[in-house]
């Protein structure tokens, strides 16, 4: 065989990808049309085009200084941010000089992800669903040259493929935008203004040979042109070069994504929501100093499968600025909505977007991130697989929007994070509802209970929008004179809506008769209830005493109870009978749906004088256990803080130690009785936090928790086959899924992991607690059965669930799931390869392996042999097996040996009709064969031969067996009926066209709606085109014969049929030119002979006109001209007897609607009339009115109009 061989060489540029996985992206339209594919790296970007490689690097010591976020030992300075500092950066190119230009590639490695981006408000530049691949290869770079990309442990590689033929010193590396290239022994040195990059001497080598190097260097051409210099080597063979492109400098940990938020979905997808730092294509070479390298800091969304082995989905969101996701929720549909801030001024929107411009504001800030711009509240709602963005929406006034404390002077940034509050939830109709801050006094505040900007330095806020984010329902300021935040948001069973948070104004509206009415000092917390409208304000109490109180978190209980989960530096209430830390100042309160009555009160902590958790997540369940979380530890260093050792544990916690800087999460019984479960999550040697923004618990008590992993470590504690096992940044962005209830489905397989397909697989049902249970399959079946099973018929991956419940238990159902990875099957298909009917001696064969590993057997037993085939004999008739051990089971097949009958024939003559069928039936041998002996084809359905009739002809037909052959013979009468019948024709509409028919059969005209539809004369006069269908019968057959009759189509005028106008109004008509056209009547007509005419009707008209078109036609049309008739009104009236100017009234000829009101001076209805013909006569019950000015108002439609109109004026009375 002659094999054809490739020479390759191969760069390896050493930058460490952005996330988990390196991979690329087509340039969908997200980038400008030069660009063909874009990587995200740690330290900048890396962009495929059309000659060559684009590289953009950012200083590492700049960046990481600038997101100081991720230093393991930064102190974070109150008022102090990095974000704003510019980081220096260098863009270079590579070009492949004198080469052909390049496209897209062939593809390879594609990841099981999608990735979207929604990034600038230039909705041509949206992508969605984009695959990231490992690999493709870009053809013709060269002649007989190819170019592949890869990524290799995370590192960019390039190779050039040589074919046979080809010139390798065809290949010219240019390099532009460097400081300096210094051309030193075995290396190139590529000096940049942030670093130097080291290109060592390729690595050659043949295929056949891969560790015997073949000499290569580089060779200078020009001062930025290099080409390579190989030794000698066999042409014939695959020859790889591998230069080495060492970034040291820029390699490392990929770029920081911060946590911020985490939701669920009700199928249990976790989905993770961040700030990413990236890059904006670098459209000049060389060095430059900008704001992140140009780039912006974005929103980052994550989808996970429900075990969190697999990345569904991903997308980034945002613009020219900085945003940062708050809070997420997914609605019925399995939307994902997103609320947050941004400073950018070109934040993706839709065409329907509520607010599609940024509102500005002032320099703000939080925690590390700096808004230059100032900020604005922004809603966004995604597809279930992230590909579309469905809306989004800005959200804001003049100032500052969505940032709690920007300054950080109020007191209500309390904790690191706490800047990046706020909350979104949806109702049961999808509305969208958030809580926030704002520091802009002409918020949109329609319909809300609070239209008017509070007072002090900031104030919360409420929102609520219709599911697209198209309509405000309404909005509302939440605040007194002093400074509020709104943190959370939640809804009761009757839709009245709570929101918390922290305040020190001493006037909040509705506190009377509530359980705390008045201001204690220093910051309160506080509990608001709002109507489901949002215009009324129900009540609102103060939570805290004299010293530091916020409450963070509420939630509604199925009983419409209300709690709420805070940090308070007092001494809050702990009630009888409940769970608590003394001392310890994280509360857990519970109210009446009125808020006038504390029901119930604990703390807990680690009875410490100083709060110690930031409080993330809260949720009460159907059984009323109370669930929560927060962080703690070193990183909160925004005030005096301990860490959270000596928190409370349980036995069976998932983590009892803790280095007092890790995630912590408490169940409590109903009415906080006991503790149910504690334990701390984290990595003991790590500053674990959040960054801002909610996480969530669903009903059934599993915890998704956003996490912001940091230390450029991989210790913070994953699950085994998790989607990324390793951090590959300083903070990479974590999430968390725990079920903490006590309830638990668990499945164990019986067999191996790997199933053969069109098998049965079962499954063993090993949970604990649960009395019912429910196994859904992936065909949507579902099964109520101990254990399950299922028969798997395609290979592939599938989700198998079970659904354990126990109504003894709260909650009362768990469920899991497992996937099942199903291998193709083999196939055998066993075959009679002979027969001899004499002896009854037989050989059988098997398709598949070609292995000596087959079991053959029948009903007596196994037969001797292993082999692919076997002969034997047989006196009767017989099943047969085989049988073939696969990696995946057992695969069987089975064939029926019958004794065979030498083969008969006979048939009978037939007669058809011309143009059907006949059908012979006879008794046939699975093991004959059969053949006409003239060779046509002929079809054999459940044993019936069925032939066409369209001549009269005899038919041979051979039936063959391994006993004989018959032949059959038989002879097809074809009966045809003849008719003579006009010619299809094309004439004009309304044209005189005779039918005619002749034939010796009977006939008759199937359609045209003949007085005697067997004449065979007719005449019709045809609008449309149609076919005209006589049928032929002889009593035997039928036939139809088609008369086809075209009418000639005619070119549209360029006019309307009606028009209406006013009266007075001048109307021309453009006919289309070139035609004598004759218009009937001529009244009002400018020309009775013209194409183009011009009329003022003074009446309603109908005009008619005709002309000769081009084929010959006459063409007749009207066009009908309606005309309104102005309203008049008079300016004064002298009810005075003398019967002259008696009446005030208007007067028209045309109206359909009529209302007149006339008013007083003072704005009274003096008169009505829904009449036109009916005026007032200057009385009012029969009293005259003085002389004085009246107003009118008159509401009318015209006729021919479906349009209202108002007139208002006056009109004096006198006498």
């Amino acid at each position: 065989m002659l094999k054809k061989l490739l020479l390759f060489f191969t760069c390896l540029i050493h930058f460490w990808s952005f996330g988990n996985e390196g991979y690329f992206l087509r340039n969908e339209g997200q980038l400008p049309d030069h660009v063909l594919y874009h990587a995200r790296l740690n330290y900048g970007g890396f962009y495929v085009e059309k000659d060559g490689f684009k590289i953009l690097v950012l200083d590492p010591k700049e960046l990481d200084h600038a997101i100081g976020h991720g230093e393991h030992h930064h102190h974070y300075e109150k008022g102090h941010s990095h974000i704003n500092k510019d980081v220096r950066g260098h863009v270079f190119t590579i070009k492949f000089k004198g080469s052909n230009p390049l496209n897209y590639g062939l593809d390879y490695s594609n990841l099981s992800f999608k990735v979207s981006s929604f990034i600038g408000n230039d909705s041509s530049k949206w992508v969605g669903g984009l695959t990231p691949i490992k690999e493709t290869t870009l053809s013709n770079l060269y002649e007989g040259i190819d170019l592949k990309l890869s990524f290799k442990n995370n590192v960019i590689k390039y190779d050039f493929i040589v074919k046979p033929g080809a010139n390798p010193n065809d290949i010219n590396i240019e390099y532009e935008g460097l400081e300096n290239i210094r051309h030193l022994k075995n290396k190139l040195i590529l000096v940049t203004s942030v670093g130097n990059i080291e290109e060592s001497a390729p690595y050659s080598f043949t295929s056949d040979q891969p560790n015997n190097s073949i000499p290569t260097e580089y060779k200078k051409i020009t001062e930025s042109t290099y080409g390579i210099e190989l030794g000698d080597y066999d042409k014939s063979k695959t020859l790889t070069i591998d230069p080495q492109l060492n970034f040291i400098t820029f390699s490392g940990s990929s770029s920081d994504n911060w946590g911020f938020s985490a939701t669920y979905d009700n199928l249990g997808y976790g989905y993770g929501g961040g700030v990413t730092f990236g890059s904006s294509y670098p459209t000049t070479t060389g060095a430059y100093s900008s704001f992140l390298g140009g780039g912006s800091v974005d929103m980052s969304i994550s989808k996970f499968s429900p075990d969190g082995t697999q990345l569904v989905a991903s997308t980034y969101l945002g613009g020219n600025g900085i945003e940062a996701p708050h809070s997420m929720i997914v609605n019925s549909k399995g939307e994902l909505l997103v609320y947050g801030a941004s400073s950018s001024s070109d934040f993706p929107t839709v065409a329907n977007s509520y607010d599609k411009t940024f509102n500005g504001g002032n320099y703000t800030q939080a925690g590390y991130l700096s808004f230059s711009n100032g900020t604005d509240i922004v809603l966004a709602k995604l597809s279930n697989d992230f590909t579309t963005l469905l809306s989004s929406t800005y959200y804001g006034g003049s100032n500052n929007d969505g940032i709690n404390d920007g300054s950080e002077t109020l007191g209500l940034f309390r904790n690191y994070g706490d800047g990046n509050r706020g909350e979104i939830i949806v109702d049961k109709n999808d509305n969208v509802l958030i809580s926030s801050v704002t520091v802009s006094n002409d918020l949109p505040t329609n319909g809300g209970f609070q239209t008017s900007y509070g007072g002090g330095s900031q104030d919360g806020c409420v929102a609520k929008f219709n599911p697209n984010l198209s309509s405000l329902i309404f909005g509302s300021y939440f605040g007194g004179s002093g400074n509020d935040a709104c943190y959370s948001i939640k809804q009761n069973s009757s839709g009245d809506i709570y929101i918390s948070g922290g305040t020190t104004s001493t006037n909040l509206q509705q506190t009377s008769g509530s359980y705390s009415s008045s201001y204690s000092g220093s910051i309160d917390g506080f509990l608001a209830r709002v109507h489901e409208n949002g215009g009324t304000l129900i009540k609102t109490t103060y939570i805290g005493g004299s010293s530091y109180d916020q409450n963070y978190l509420v939630d509604v209980d199925k009983d419409e109870s209300v709690y709420c989960f805070g940090q308070s530096a007092g001494n809050m209430t702990v009630s009888n009978g409940v769970y608590s830390n003394p001392g310890s100042k994280q509360f857990l309160q519970k109210y009446n749906k009125e808020l006038t009555v504390l029901e119930k009160g604990t703390v807990f902590g680690n009875g410490t004088s100083q709060t110690e958790l930031v409080p993330t997540a809260l949720m009460v369940s159907d059984c009323k256990e109370v669930y929560v979380s927060g962080w703690g530890g070193s990183f909160n260093d925004y005030s005096s803080f301990n860490g959270i050792e000596n928190f409370p544990i349980t036995s069976d916690a998932i983590q009892s130690q803790t280095d007092g800087s890790d995630f912590y999460i408490l169940v409590l019984a109903e009415d906080f009785q006991q503790i149910n479960y504690g334990s701390f999550i984290g990595n003991l040697n790590a500053s674990e936090h959040v960054d801002g923004g909610t996480s969530r618990f669903d009903r059934n008590g599993t915890i998704y928790q956003s996490v912001c992993a940091c230390g450029s470590a991989s210790t913070f504690p994953v699950t085994p086959d998790a989607y990324s096992e390793e951090n590959n940044s300083s903070c990479n962005l974590a999430l968390i899924k725990m079920d903490a209830s006590t309830l638990t489905a668990n499945i164990q397989f019986q067999q191996d992991s790997i199933y053969c397909s069109n098998n049965i697989v079962n499954f063993t049902n090993i949970s604990t607690g649960g009395q019912d249970f429910k196994w859904i399959y992936p065909d949507e079946s579902v099964v109520q059965s101990r254990d399950g099973q299922f028969e798997f018929l395609e290979a592939g991956q599938f989700i198998v669930q079970l659904v354990a419940t126990d109504p003894n238990k709260c909650p009362f159902s768990d469920t899991t799931e497992v996937l099942v990875d199903v291998a193709e099957g083999v196939n055998l298909d066993l075959q009679l390869d002979s027969y001899d009917c004499s002896t009854g001696d037989l050989s059988l064969s098997v398709e598949g392996p070609n292995t000596n590993d087959y079991v053959w057997s029948d009903a007596n037993g196994v037969i001797p042999g292993n082999t692919n085939s076997i002969s034997l004999s047989t006196d009767t008739n017989t099943l047969f097996y085989v049988e073939y051990e696969a990696g995946c089971g057992t695969v069987k097949d089975q064939i029926e040996i019958e004794l065979f009958a030498p083969p008969t024939g006979g048939f009978a003559n037939g007669t058809s009709c011309y143009g059907d069928s006949l059908k012979f039936y006879f008794e046939t041998n699975e093991n004959s064969t059969y053949k006409t002996i003239n060779g046509e084809p002929y079809s054999l359905i459940n044993d019936t031969l069925i032939f066409p009739t369209l001549s009269d002809e005899s038919i041979y037909f051979e039936t063959s067996s391994p006993c004989g052959t018959a032949v059959d013979t038989f002879d097809i009468d074809a009966i045809i009926l003849e008719s003579v019948t006009s010619p299809d024709t094309t004439v004009c509409m309304g044209e005189r066209v005779p039918l005619s028919v002749i034939s010796n059969e009977d006939f008759v005209w199937q359609n045209g709606g003949f007085p005697d539809p067997t004449a065979n004369q007719q005449v019709i006069y045809p609008t449309e085109s149609e076919s005209y269908i006589v049928q032929l019968d002889n009593n035997i057959c039928i036939k139809n014969d088609t008369i086809n009759i075209d009418v000639f189509s005619t070119e549209e005028q360029p006019i309307n049929p009606s028009y209406t106008i006013d009266f007075g109004e001048s109307l021309n008509l453009n006919l289309l030119p070139g035609y004598a056209y004759s218009w009937n009547p001529g009244n009002y007509m400018s020309c009775n002979t013209c194409s183009d005419v011009s009329l003022e009707a003074q009446e309603d008209m109908t005009y008619t006109f005709e002309y000769m078109d081009s084929k010959g036609c006459l063409i007749k049309d009207s066009v009908v001209v309606n005309v309104i008739f102005p309203l008049w009104i008079p300016n004064s009236f002298t009810p005075n007897r003398d019967f002259k100017n008696e009446v005030f009234k208007a007067e028209s000829h045309a109206v359909s609607e009529f209302t007149m009101y006339i008013f007083n001076r003072w704005g009274e209805v003096v008169f009505k009339s829904n009449d036109i013909n009916s005026g007032w006569d200057g009385t009012i019950d029969g009293e005259p009115q003085q002389i004085d000015v009246y107003v009118y108002k008159i509401v009318y439609k015209k006729v021919h109009s479906d349009k209202h109109y108002e007139k208002t004026g006056t009109v004096t009375l006198m006498r």
